[in-house]
């Protein structure tokens, strides 16, 4: 009798074990996963939040600094200038031309500034493969709504290496509106560079998006603060903007989680700016101008750097909240063990 306890105890022991140790091994090995409670807080000072915890799951994912760069005939001054197509002159040293020579400064600099060159060689940057880099990472989101839905993919800057390259962005996306996936974007400082304007097509350079009981924020802060330092004289459309919509928001929606993205990370002033509508939870700061992933804590906020899809390691990060009102970030490293080991050593030799 005593024998046959034992081996029952065992067999339990042993099933324990199995279904503590299956959830580590079922992890995808591209997936590392930051669990917002176990970052360290950079600041001693706690936020106090509000009482409500918004516990609709929630899975955002943040692409960034994709650069691709996969037309090579449009660093042409032929593109800015076609009426030179049919006149004899030095392309490579056109400054000393004649008909650049007699042009005003403002000119001057209208034309080089449109002429984007190519890419460095031994940069860091995978920009010839940059290409497939997107189209494995739009791949992967598809496969993953067999297992989960996406709310939502932000494309947050650098998506191309110049304008001209857009349509090729345009292109491979478009892959996601198939399935029903709703994405977005804003402006990097590449999407100002080249010669195609973008300005008809991103249209809004900050904006709200709004998905259960969620608000996310879209910042435009390439060349200055959302929030001006002399107000009222420097207010601008965007700031305006921004008071009304949070004012609106603290009064109709307390207790709504609010999500703020931008190109680079925000200043101080526009983050006390924000927290002064105390009525809404302000969980979580996304910037993605650096490219490389980091993940700090000032009180309940979080702030992440998101990392770039084109430098190693080759990633896109997806924003979670689990059904107890938690946040977590995964680092999804595209499943392309060859790219990555190329992006490794380029990374590398660069330093």
């Amino acid at each position: 009798m005593i024998c046959k306890f034992k081996k029952i105890s065992n067999i339990f022991i042993l099933i324990s074990l199995i279904v503590l140790i299956l959830p580590v091994f079922a992890k995808n090995k591209f997936a590392e996963v930051f669990n917002f409670d176990n970052v360290k807080t950079e600041y001693k000072q706690e936020k106090k939040s509000s009482s409500i915890i918004n516990k609709a799951k929630l899975k955002i994912v943040f692409i960034s600094n994709v650069n691709l760069f996969v037309d090579s005939n449009t660093h042409s001054i032929l593109n800015i200038i076609p009426d030179l197509v049919n006149i004899p002159f030095d392309e490579a040293n056109f400054t000393n031309e004649p008909f650049f020579m007699v042009l005003n400064e403002q000119a001057k600099q209208f034309i080089s500034k449109k002429l984007i060159g190519y890419p460095e060689q031994n940069s860091k940057i995978l920009y010839e493969h940059s290409q497939l880099l997107l189209q494995e990472a739009v791949r992967e989101l598809l496969v993953s709504l067999k297992d989960d839905t996406i709310d939502m993919v932000i494309f947050a800057g650098n998506q191309v290496y110049s304008s001209e390259q857009y349509p090729s962005f345009q292109e491979i996306v478009q892959e996601l509106i198939k399935y029903k996936v709703s994405f977005y974007e804003f402006y990097g400082e590449n999407e100002l560079k080249g010669t195609k304007d973008l300005s008809k097509i991103l249209k809004d350079k900050f904006y709200l998006l709004k998905t259960k009981n969620t608000n996310i924020i879209i910042l435009d802060n390439i060349h200055a603060s959302p929030v001006p330092e002399m107000l009222p004289y420097e207010a601008t459309e965007e700031y305006l903007w921004l008071q009304q919509v949070l004012s609106q928001l603290n009064t109709e929606e307390p207790g709504s989680d609010l999500i703020v993205v931008s190109y680079q990370k925000l200043d101080k002033r526009t983050k006390r700016f924000l927290k002064q509508f105390g009525n809404l939870n302000l969980k979580v700061l996304v910037n993605s101008k650096s490219g490389e992933f980091s993940i700090t804590k000032d009180g309940d906020l979080t702030e992440l750097s998101n990392p770039s899809l084109s430098w190693y390691p080759c990633s896109y990060g997806v924003l979670l909240r689990d059904d107890s009102g938690i946040y977590s970030f995964e680092l999804r490293k595209i499943g392309l063990a060859e790219m990555q080991e190329l992006a490794k050593i380029r990374l590398t030799n660069t330093k």
